[in-house]
């Protein structure tokens, strides 16, 4: 059941079914995981499972005998949809687009299900730092309103790992020189799902005066790093403001937990996001060799 040059996925995806909750297994054939995925919800749209994400993705050897074929014999299901009660006091971390754990079944790996909303305060030598873990329901708005507090921000980098295209070469582009955080975020909010929802893609807010840095990285974690302490400490203060919680160890998912990077539907390829970011002034500074990024956690052909 798997034709020549493409790959066997299990996509395990999690949506709502009138007030209640719902999953379904999906297995698809696809030349990689992101393809695989946009079909997999796609799929999940089609047997009326509203506002489908993946939570869970396994790189398999063939598709189940007893699958269901939905049409096109690429795309399968389960037999069943399993419902269960949406309770508000129960509500799992959503993992952030671009980013899914991966159903490897290694003993002993962290489970998924214990990530929650949280941050790290890591103050103990310059450059200060602040770590972010957030659901995918909160992530925009909170990185917005970080970037807009930001004292001085005036420039974006965007880092494109190598990871992508296997080619374990990061290469790092930085926009011209902006008026504020403000501009940012419009720049960031037109090309959202090239730069935010992109699991190979990782953003740098610059502010050159304070010496401190707003980064979302390609995991989709929110950290903020500075050389003076009073602006942790500001950054701290915003984050209270929006109910976060600090622990001093924060499980999270690039931390020991098998994963995949992937790209959102409709999204561009890294040609064109590169083209793109030349024809919006913004410069190529350096590519550095990936020679540490974990490929077998992150890899797309």
């Amino acid at each position: 059941m798997t034709p020549d040059s493409t790959e066997c996925y299990e996509i395990s995806i999690e949506g709502t079914n009138g007030s209640e909750g719902c999953f379904v297994n999906i297995w698809a054939v696809a030349s990689n995981l992101s393809v695989a995925i946009a079909d997999a919800i796609e799929a999940a749209k089609s047997l009326d499972i509203a506002n489908p994400i993946p939570y869970l993705a396994a790189c398999i050897d063939e598709i189940p005998d007893d699958a269901v074929d939905l049409g096109n014999g690429l795309v399968f299901s389960g037999h069943e949809i399993h419902l269960f009660p949406l309770d508000p006091a129960e509500d799992a971390f959503q993992f952030p687009a671009g980013i899914v754990p991966c159903d490897c079944g290694v003993a002993g790996e962290p489970d998924p299900g214990e990530i929650v909303e949280t941050y790290v305060v890591k103050s103990q030598e310059a450059p200060f730092s602040v770590e972010v873990v957030v659901d995918r329901r909160r992530l925009v708005d909170t990185f917005y309103s970080l970037l807009e507090w930001l004292p001085s921000a005036n420039a974006l980098e965007v880092r494109i790992h190598g990871s992508w295209d296997n080619s374990r070469r990061t290469d790092i582009w930085l926009s011209p020189e902006w008026d504020s955080g403000k501009v940012i975020r419009e720049y960031i909010e037109d090309r959202k799902v090239d730069l935010i929802m992109n699991g190979f893609v990782e953003l740098g807010v610059n502010c050159r005066e304070e010496e401190a840095t707003l980064r979302l990285t390609d995991h989709k974690m929110i950290s903020f790093y500075a050389q003076d302490m009073r602006y942790v400490d500001s950054c701290i203060s915003k984050l209270e403001e929006m109910c976060f919680v600090p622990v001093e160890s924060a499980l999270m998912i690039q931390y020991g937990m098998h994963h995949f990077h992937y790209l959102p539907p409709d999204s561009h390829d890294r040609a064109s996001l590169i083209a793109a970011l030349e024809a919006d002034q913004f410069d190529w500074v350096e590519s550095l060799e990936d020679d540490d990024y974990c490929i077998d956690a992150a890899a797309e052909p």
